[in-house]
């Protein structure tokens, strides 16, 4: 078997496994957590760290969109999957990479989405939103707070193996790709963007 159709392999046992635990054996499964999902939105009474991670999801498409959108080949689109991860996080990443590798997207994604990959001011834009997310929640979060409700709240539980399992696949395609610089990935969203936009500088 090769290398790439066992790394295949594991993602597609993680994202079963991940879907099992979620639904079956995560703390406060089966919990409706409507008020707190509604408080966060609203920055409403809710522990900073956990509103600044909530809104960094909505970045994560964006720096996945920049990694995946290449011009070498692949053998799906991508974009779908990018798109898909605006609601579902790391849910509907993994199917593209046990279905594709970690390879690139290119005769299925439209131009317009390959051109995004060098735009300057996207990036711009988007490491100055992140910046300020992770200063709010690094600066007024309490992390104990975070732990407690990591371990009571089912929302919050998910939400944080997502966040994590988005660092280490961001990594794990910088990597792939071939980027001298992946070791900026272990910088959660603010260094893959940093590295999109150095690549978009070159």
């Amino acid at each position: 078997m090769r290398k790439g159709d066992r790394l295949k392999i594991i993602y597609l046992i993680v994202w079963i496994v991940l879907i099992g635990y979620t639904f079956l054996l995560a703390p406060g499964v089966g919990i409706k957590e409507y008020d707190l999902v509604k408080d966060i939105l609203m920055f409403n009474e809710v522990d900073p760290l956990i509103i600044s991670i909530f809104y960094l999801f909505g970045v994560w498409p964006f720096i996945f969109a920049g990694l995946l959108f290449k011009k070498k080949s692949a053998n799906i689109n991508a974009w779908p999957f990018v798109i898909g991860s605006f609601i579902f996080g790391v849910f509907a990443l993994l199917p593209y990479y046990f279905l594709n590798g970690s390879g690139d997207d290119s005769k299925h994604t439209k131009e317009w989405l390959k051109s995004y990959k060098e735009s300057k001011l996207v990036y711009l834009i988007l490491i100055i939103i992140t910046t300020w997310l992770l200063l709010y929640g690094l600066m007024f979060g309490d992390p104990n707070g975070f732990i407690t409700m990591f371990n009571y709240s089912w929302f919050v539980h998910i939400m944080g193996i997502d966040f994590i399992l988005l660092v280490i696949l961001s990594i794990i395609t910088m990597y792939k790709q071939g980027a001298t610089d992946y070791k900026l990935g272990f910088i959660p969203v603010l260094g893959p963007l940093i590295y999109l936009l150095r690549e978009a500088n070159s």
